[in-house]
């Protein structure tokens, strides 16, 4: 089953809405990494999964709550699109100084029931509502001919703190890693993946402190209509004895992800003119060429 390893993985970073600058992953300036990414080098290889995101960024200068510097976002992962069709899931928590509606759920019932969204600290709640209020709207349901009317929702929101540079009282409503695979694998099994994203922090240097929220939920595409609510279905899935490979490659795109994130970030300037500034690809390169590991001759990013 070739496409069983096709493993995709998302990890947000600060880049401008503005930016016409083309995104650049860290394989084009020719850092070295273990395996080979799909052709977009994204969790939208996993086919059927598909990524929207608004990015907020107004004002400049001295905080003023309600007012600004807004810089702040929200992104939502759609595991099968805006197709009804939970997928199963799992979820772990590494250090749980953060927050991740609806995974008491997830371990219940196996099941990831929508999308998943990630926005700022202070925003899960109203994130969560707009959340429901866009499924109901849609009526995403209706392809449930069985059960056409169900009403009841359990959002999946996750959040990171953007408040160094974001008027986050004032605004709203972006790091929690999201996991996808196409691997028939059940919600045990994508509880095993996601537990091993934290082995890719570490290799990254984290230790997960106590001011740390490092929570990860993984799911998978393979089996469609598992969630039926009559009769029984038929599922299929792979032996926990092959899964070495799955959590060799999600070890391996968590970290490729956390050094995307560096690099395709862009210096931006928040509340009170603090500046988070974008790492420098020529030195990077530089860096890399000094000590033999730049992959590929250097281009100009």
């Amino acid at each position: 089953m070739r496409t069983a390893l096709v493993i995709g993985l998302l990890l947000l970073a600060p880049v401008p809405a503005t930016s016409s600058e083309p995104v650049v992953r860290a394989r084009d300036l020719g850092v070295p990494f273990d395996g080979t990414p799909g052709p977009m080098n994204a969790i939208t290889d996993v086919a059927g999964v598909t990524v929207g995101h608004t990015t907020l960024i107004s004002g400049e200068g001295k905080l003023e709550p309600g007012k600004g510097p807004v810089r702040t976002g929200v992104t939502a992962i759609l595991p099968r699109g805006r197709t009804y069709d939970p997928v199963f899931a799992g979820w772990h928590s590494l250090n749980g100084n953060g927050e991740m509606t609806g995974t008491t759920w997830i371990t219940e019932s196996g099941f990831l029931e929508g999308p998943i969204l990630i926005t700022n600290t202070h925003s899960v709640g109203v994130v969560r509502d707009a959340a429901i209020a866009w499924q109901v709207q849609h009526r995403l349901y209706d392809a449930l001919p069985d059960e056409p009317d169900v009403f009841w929702l359990m959002p999946v929101v996750a959040e990171t703190y953007d408040g160094d540079l974001n008027d986050i009282n004032g605004f709203h409503v972006t790091r929690e890693h999201v996991i996808a695979t196409d691997a028939p694998l059940l919600p045990h099994q994508m509880r095993r993946v996601a537990q091993r994203a934290s082995l890719a922090l570490g290799r990254m240097g984290s230790y997960a402190s106590n001011g740390s929220g490092d929570i990860f939920v993984a799911f998978s595409t393979a089996n469609p209509r598992a969630a039926a609510r009559t009769g029984r279905t038929q599922l299929e899935m792979l032996p926990n004895d092959v899964l070495g490979p799955f959590f060799l490659a999600t070890v391996e795109a968590t970290e490729e992800a956390i050094v995307n994130a560096l690099v395709a970030a862009r210096t931006m300037t928040g509340v009170n003119g603090f500046t988070v500034h974008a790492l420098p690809h020529d030195r990077l390169q530089a860096a890399l060429r000094k000590y033999g590991r730049l992959s590929v001759p250097a281009a100009t990013p």
